[in-house]
């Protein structure tokens, strides 16, 4: 604070020798220097950095300060202020809000059970050629935290990131890949990456599919400010490999990050504290669409591989990782999710689409009955069972690609058509119910006026059922389920066992007759 203070008078000095053309030289030299000290105090000041990204959720857009609790603007965690928070203490488990759109990843540290890269596995190398053990990795490298959040501003996709590492000497470089396909760690000490299909080999464009993408964070002791680096999978020559890219519109609008640069609070504990050292933990903030609409790009991503590295050479060494996490992510396009994709034949089902210029919605094969077409909101109630691709196209003249959903609509089974019976009273636990018929595939269970299951679930055949042995009762039903995921459920109409008293005993006299007449 005294330096600060100190320089003001330093800054009217400064101006007044501008003015003059500097005729003091060696005076202005040495006043310079007191006023670069000046401004490299401030330029790594954490709220220089701080950049809100206009997403949500969480509520109020993200902070990138290097800070993790939530204030009135959203963070990673509640604190206490209006904005929103992506992670919660789930009775002492710390849980995503939503898992979906946010990956909560924690890795051993400093132990030698730990999984990491080892010798000669580098950031450029095909994936498959890649290998790990157990042991401790190079302690700046050394991950415990890893999360990612991907969110949605008025009318762009963001991706929000972050990790920590167990000590602050030097640089330190964390790269979060996005794969379109497979990636797996294999318990015999290799990687594996394979296609979208989980099977397919991508030998021909050196282990990953082009298009693929690496969002790369450097940060060091002595600077709140974390650099975003982009690397694109593309073909160079013969190969293919990753190239750095610009990223469109420069750092400051489309991707910035920020690392803490005094102690910060964890409530979630890492590296055995519930607070980070300054410039252990850092975070950013990438407007992914602006990245990927620039370049008329479009990606699914399948996985996420998170890990480090020694350097920010081409050939680094790779350090830490975090298992592969997978995932469904869509970027540089018009983004479409209906979810499921297995819905029951009732109701109807509306799409989730970020903002975006106008677009048309249509289905294939034919049959699909909108409910209203021009919001992508499917009838599934009058729409026969089937599986349709519903595409969404963009209109206007905008660079963005299709999007594409499937939706399967599941049948619902055909409610069973039961009749009961009556028992004698002097009989009880005799009563029947049956139906006249059931579908394959389906299991019906039985249930009393409580809706408390009776017996156990009976399979459909094709013919009719019967549940024997029962106790008298009103409200019987039947409930058919079925196949999985949908599950969609029937229910037949009630019938009652009636238990009917027993005629009363007659009380007989009997007679004498003579042998002669009888």
């Amino acid at each position: 604070m005294k330096t600060i203070m100190t320089s003001i008078p330093v800054f009217e000095q400064l101006h007044a020798n501008v003015r003059s053309i500097l005729t003091l030289k060696t005076y202005a030299i040495g006043i310079m220097c007191k006023y670069t000290v000046f401004i490299t105090v401030m330029f790594f000041t954490s709220t220089l950095f701080a950049q809100l990204a206009p997403v949500n959720p969480p509520t109020g857009g993200f902070d990138i300060d290097g800070n993790l609790l939530s204030d009135s603007k959203g963070d990673w965690v509640n604190g206490g202020g209006a904005g929103g928070y992506l992670l919660y203490n789930n009775a002492g488990t710390w849980e995503a809000v939503n898992p979906t759109t946010t990956k909560f990843r924690r890795d051993d540290y400093n132990n030698s059970a730990d999984f990491s890269f080892t010798g000669g596995s580098s950031f450029g190398d095909n994936p498959n050629d890649w290998s790990w053990s157990t042991g401790k990795p190079t302690s700046k490298c050394d991950i415990n935290t890893a999360i990612i959040h991907e969110t949605t501003s008025a009318t762009d996709k963001w991706l929000i990131l972050a990790g920590d590492r167990l000590t602050t000497t030097g640089t330190s470089y964390i790269d979060f890949e996005f794969s379109q396909g497979v990636f797996t760690r294999e318990n015999d000490g290799a990687f594996k990456s394979v296609d979208t299909d989980g099977v397919s080999s991508l030998a021909s464009t050196n282990g990953r599919k082009p298009g693929d993408f690496v969002l790369s964070m450097q940060y060091s002791n002595g600077g709140t400010n974390a650099t975003v680096h982009y690397y694109v999978w593309e073909q160079v020559g013969s190969t293919y490999k990753y190239v750095e890219k610009p990223i469109p519109g420069g750092i400051s609008s489309a991707a910035f990050g920020a690392t803490n640069g005094i102690a910060t609070s964890v409530p979630f504990g890492a590296f055995g504290s519930t607070s980070y050292i300054p410039y252990a933990f850092v975070e950013a903030a990438v407007n992914i669409d602006a990245i990927f609409n620039a370049n008329c790009l479009s990606v699914t991503v399948k996985t996420v591989f998170i890990k480090t590295k020694a350097s920010d050479s081409y050939n680094a060494a790779l350090k830490d990782f975090v298992d592969p996490i997978p995932v469904d992510f869509q970027f540089g396009n018009a983004g479409l999710e209906y979810g499921g994709p297995n819905y029951c034949k009732t109701g109807t089902l509306s799409p989730t689409v970020p903002a975006s210029p106008a677009g048309t919605f249509s289905a294939s094969p034919a049959g699909l009955v909108w409910s209203n077409q021009s919001n992508g909101v499917i009838d599934l109630a009058s729409t026969p069972a089937g599986t349709y691709t519903i595409t969404y196209t963009p209109t206007g003249g905008v660079c963005l690609n299709p999007a594409s959903d499937i939706v399967i609509v599941d049948a619902i089974p055909t409610a069973l058509v039961l009749t009961g019976s009556s028992i004698c009273s002097s009989d009880p636990g005799t009563g029947t119910i049956s139906s006249g018929t059931s579908a394959s595939g389906v299991s019906y269970q039985l249930y009393d006026v409580s809706n408390t299951p009776v017996q156990t679930a009976k399979s459909g055949t094709g013919s009719g059922l019967t549940w024997t042995g029962l106790t008298a009762g009103n409200g019987y039903y039947a409930v058919g389920t079925g196949s999985t995921p949908a599950a969609c459920n029937s229910q037949s109409n009630a019938v009652n066992v009636t238990s009917v008293n027993n005629p009363t005993a007659l009380v007989l006299t009997g007679s004498s007759i003579c042998s002669s007449d009888p």
